[in-house]
């Protein structure tokens, strides 16, 4: 069995506010991640993912949506069927960016990916500690799991975030708590030893706003690189779908709530902003939310993803 401490973060100290934390978790130390996927050239085969997952936090349930978009960093070419969110169990949801698998480049065979990882490390969950939450218990064997496999390719991993280090992977836990657990996993290009480092926490302040449309107001925060479009279409005074206006979206959803189209419409804007510029986000959405009662929900989905995974 794992050691199910929380990771610190050597860095320096700061707040947390945002997300509910389950009650056993109270007195446990949190960090602050970074949570943004870098890019940049580097000749592995190797599939980058992630670029943009929007998390809204509402009252009573938890929504995450996400663009399609994989691009394989040695060739640049991209593909639009990846699925970056799943659910585990009927219980969880997970959702991952940056570098999401790792692929033999002599074969293209997936060395590993991180939705499979979390699977298993799911399943694990529910035999650890009780004292310690399944959410919590999953996103640190993930998190271990994930720097034992880059530990082998450690001179990959060191290209991947590029020479002054910097996150790899992270990968986002959810469930009917509404609480959030990030594991992440970054390379120190300081620490020559043991380079690669594992991280649990929360999303950072500066990643996470109030966001208000159709009457009601959530939290959402942004995994991935172009937080900028969320940020900014959170802060607007005067848009459509401002407060009292019905968001519009692009998107065929299932079962639509404020919630839902909240996020999806992030998600659609920041593929609008980008897809043609940085390239790096595109494909159609996914879109799943889970509620206090445990209900889950596939507002949209890509029939090539599954819609749970035992």
């Amino acid at each position: 069995m794992h050691d199910l401490r929380r990771i610190e973060w050597q860095g320096p100290e700061s707040r947390w506010v945002g997300t509910p934390l389950n009650a056993n978790l109270r007195h446990t130390s949190r960090v602050f991640l970074l949570w943004i996927a870098f890019f940049s050239p580097r000749a592995l085969a190797q599939a980058d993912s992630g670029t943009i997952v929007v998390i809204n936090f509402a009252k009573d349930e938890v929504v995450v949506a996400a663009d399609s978009r994989a691009i394989r960093q040695d060739t640049g070419v991209p593909d639009n069927s990846y699925c970056k969110v799943a659910v585990f169990r009927h219980q969880f949801i997970f959702a991952s960016v940056g570098a999401s698998r790792f692929l033999d480049r002599a074969t293209g065979k997936t060395l590993w990916d991180n939705n499979d990882l979390a699977r298993e490390a799911v399943r694990a969950s529910s035999s650890h500690d009780r004292q310690v939450s399944d959410l919590y218990a999953a996103a640190v064997d993930w998190a271990q799991a994930v720097k034992s496999h880059w530990d082998k390719h450690r001179e990959d991993a060191r290209k991947t975030p590029g020479p002054r280090g910097g996150q790899i992977t992270a990968g986002e836990f959810m469930d009917k708590t509404l609480a959030i657990e990030i594991g992440e996993i970054r390379f120190d290009a300081k620490n020559e030893f043991d380079p690669i480092r594992e991280n649990i926490g929360l999303p950072p302040n500066d990643r996470c706003w109030p966001c208000s449309a159709d009457g009601e107001t959530s939290r959402i925060c942004v995994a991935g690189k172009h937080a900028d479009v969320a940020k900014k279409f959170c802060a607007q005074k005067k848009r459509e779908g401002k407060i009292g206006d019905k968001i519009s979206v692009r998107t065929p959803l299932k079962a639509p709530t404020q919630a839902a189209e909240l996020a999806t419409k992030i998600v659609e804007l920041t593929i609008d902003a980008y897809e043609k510029t940085a390239g790096d986000v595109g494909g159609v959405v996914d879109v799943v939310s889970i509620t206090r009662d445990g209900t889950v929900t596939w507002h949209a989905r890509k029939s090539s993803c599954p819609e749970n995974q035992d």
